[in-house]
């Protein structure tokens, strides 16, 4: 297997701390709470727009918290001692970033609670005209967080939260968070803020500049030697957990001869030879979807969560012959994209 990413990329090791691989390493990840290992990550291109994504300099333009956010207090998710402290007391912190009218944006942050129950912003999002949020974002004391937010806890804990706007109605987002009421230093910690142009969030991507974005690129791997590939019958099974819907049809397997036609797991019909990944928008981790797929001379048919299709007409769609080369993820096509974590694929060369 070929791989390649152009840039880092980060991942959580078997221990549970985030962890950065370098360009054209694969990435496996594993569950950052229960430990398990999960498999091979595969992202599309994202680009982290905050600033010193690590510092309070990510959220504050002008601090008007007394006392002020301190850097580097606390140990952070990825093992170093880089997240800062959210004080306690009266104020607020927040830095506004420029957005694309009508896309879709995903914030997401690292938090731990210190003496603070809760986490709190004002106006979180678009101040004008709107959506925004504002109120409590989550509560350690009574583990409430608020609608429309996604959690997923980590080790030490930390916890990351993540909110997506769709169709974003104004150039401006802003990334706000506010003190929590109460007579100490240390209301909570904050590390890694995250915005990113994408309907769910992705690996973190660490930015360390105050001027630019920092860019994850899109992962490809590749199989050049099918010579144990059966032309004419066969059978695919991939488990794979797919973190958000992508873009087009999610393409786990791909037929790379450059011709019209590919073999695909993913959620549109069987009549491409597809099976269902769909997203599970309720976490950012979703369960894992096992699918088998199996062509013979004249027909094919998929089999996913206990339901078998009805064979339908093989055609010169699926497969193509020969089959040259295949592309794990994405696909050899634009736009078909398939974003999540592929614990296994396995190929028998016979129905």
């Amino acid at each position: 297997i070929t791989f390649s990413r152009s840039s880092i990329g980060t991942y959580v090791d078997s221990n549970g701390v985030i962890q950065t691989a370098t360009a054209n390493t694969p990435r496996f990840d594993h569950d950052p709470d229960t430990l398990e290992s999960l498999g091979l990550k595969m992202e599309r291109e994202s680009i982290n727009i905050a600033r010193t994504s690590n510092l309070s300099d990510a959220w504050i333009v002008n601090s008007n918290t007394s006392p002020a956010p301190t850097n580097n207090t606390q140990v952070a998710p990825d093992g170093t001692t880089t997240a800062w402290v959210m004080p306690s007391g009266t104020g607020f912190v927040q830095r506004n970033y420029t957005v694309t009218t009508g896309q879709s944006y995903t914030l997401s942050f690292f938090a731990k609670q210190g003496i603070a129950t809760e986490i709190v912003t004002g106006t979180l999002g678009f101040p004008n005209p709107g959506p925004y949020v504002q109120g409590s974002i989550y509560n350690w004391n009574t583990d409430t967080l608020y609608p429309g937010w996604k959690k997923e806890d980590y080790q030490n804990g930390w916890s990351r939260f993540s909110y997506t706007f769709v169709n974003a109605p104004g150039t401006i987002l802003a990334a706000r968070l506010d003190t929590s009421v109460t007579s100490n230093n240390s209301g909570y910690y904050i590390w890694g803020l995250q915005i990113e142009n994408n309907t769910a969030a992705t690996s973190y991507i660490p930015n360390s500049s105050s001027s630019s974005d920092a860019t994850r690129s899109s992962e490809v791997a590749s199989i050049s030697d099918v010579s144990y590939i059966n032309q004419s019958e066969g059978t695919f099974f991939t488990t794979a957990s797919r973190i958000d819907n992508g873009v087009g049809s999610s393409r786990v397997i791909s037929n790379t001869n450059g011709t019209a036609g590919y073999i695909v797991l993913s959620p549109t019909s069987a009549s491409t030879f597809d099976g269902d990944l769909a997203a599970v928008s309720t976490s950012p981790a979703p369960a894992f979807v096992n699918v088998a797929s199996t062509y013979t001379p004249s027909e094919k048919s998929i089999a996913s969560g206990g339901i078998v299709s009805a064979p339908v007409a093989r055609n010169s769609a699926f497969p193509l012959t020969p089959i040259t080369s295949l592309r794990i993820a994405p696909a050899a096509g634009s736009g078909n994209y398939f974003w999540g974590i592929i614990s296994r694929i396995t190929y028998w060369p016979k129905k």
